[in-house]
Parts: structure tokens; C-alpha cells; sequence
């Protein structure tokens, strides 16, 4: 991906904050005892019930090979504080024998449905990562995003375009993808 970084920061100086701010705000992001602990070998029985709803299905090798202490491929707590109200989670299903990735998020509320103007099921062709949302403290705003359904050549230059706190970011293996509802359409940054 190639951008411009106002600071003047090299590319390789810009990687490490990028990663660094990534790990530590995962790391600090709120993170409820009862909702969001998970277990490395499954997904809340009702998320994937979630996901059965939308032909997908959890990715439990990803689960199994998660590296301990990271954040999971699912999150309690989009959109609001009260966590049993909305969810975020990656999933997968097959389309001619390749596996087809997707977002979802979950929301049982009327009021959370109309509050996100953006499709609540993202197809994506990014590999599952580990989910947080709020925590892109180094973004400002969307200059650099794409949108996802359109080429990558369409990107917002010199947006004066806050991030929504809503953005969502996937992390895998030094991969950052964050993925903003903006005008009805989600934009998608990706850093590797």
C-alpha cells in the first residue's frame, strides 16, 4: 500500500507506532469479565447461532491457533455499553471450495439497527484477525481509506473527515485492517 505520511516519519518508524499503537490499545480496550472472556477452542454458542443465521461458520482452527493473551475473532459491546446488545465477529463459508470471510455484527435492538447506517454482514476479502473497535488512536481521520466495495486506486485524500469512534480493527500477524461506516458505506484502511 503505498501513502504518504505527513509527519515525516520513515515507513519502517511508521509500521512500529502503527503496531505498537494497535497492540497496546487492544491490549487496554475494555474488555468485560463475563461477556468477552473466551475460551480457545469456542465461540459463545450464541454467536455461532449468529453466524448458522447468516450461512457462516465460526473459524475454530483459527481459534486453536490463536496466540494466547490477544483478543478473539469476536466482540461483545459494538455500539454500546451494554455488551449483551450488539456484537462484532469475524466467520467464514465456503464458495467453490475457497473459504469466503465475513464480518458480522450483531445487534438485537431496533435502536442499534437503525443506528448503524452500514450493512451489518461484511464481505471481506481479509483474512480473520483478532477484533477491537474504538482503538485506532493513530488515525484521525479517513484519508487513506478505500471504499470496500470499490477499486483501491479510490482513495480519500486529504479527508477532513473525522474517524468515526465506532471503526472496527482487525489485527492478524502484524496485519491491521480498520474498517469505518461512513455516508451509509464502510471504507476500509489496510496496513501491512
Amino acid at each position: 500500500m503505498n501513502f504518504s505520511v505527513s509527519t515525516g516519519l520513515s515507513r519502517l518508524a511508521f509500521r512500529i507506532v502503527v503496531f505498537l499503537s494497535v497492540s497496546l490499545a487492544s491490549a487496554c480496550a475494555p474488555n468485560s469479565p463475563s461477556l468477552n472472556r473466551w475460551h480457545h477452542e469456542q465461540y459463545p454458542p450464541e454467536l455461532v447461532q449468529y453466524m448458522n443465521l447468516h450461512g457462516c461458520q465460526p473459524d475454530a482452527e483459527y481459534l486453536r491457533d490463536h496466540t494466547s493473551g490477544g483478543r478473539a475473532p469476536f466482540l461483545y459491546g459494538y455500539l454500546t455499553p451494554q455488551e449483551e446488545d450488539s456484537a462484532i465477529m469475524w466467520c467464514y463459508r465456503m464458495e467453490e471450495g475457497r473459504r469466503r470471510y465475513l464480518l458480522l455484527i450483531m445487534t438485537k435492538t431496533e435502536n442499534l439497527r437503525q443506528q448503524l447506517a452500514c450493512s451489518r454482514v461484511i464481505e471481506s476479502e481479509f483474512l480473520i484477525g483478532n477484533l477491537s473497535y474504538g482503538t485506532a488512536k493513530y488515525l484521525n481521520t479517513l484519508e487513506g481509506f478505500a471504499p470496500l466495495r470499490q477499486s483501491r486506486q479510490s482513495k480519500m485524500e486529504n479527508s477532513p473527515v473525522s474517524l468515526p469512534a465506532e471503526h472496527i480493527v482487525s489485527t492478524r500477524r502484524g496485519e491491521v485492517t480498520v474498517f469505518a461506516c461512513h455516508e451509509g458505506e464502510w471504507w476500509v484502511f489496510r496496513y501491512d
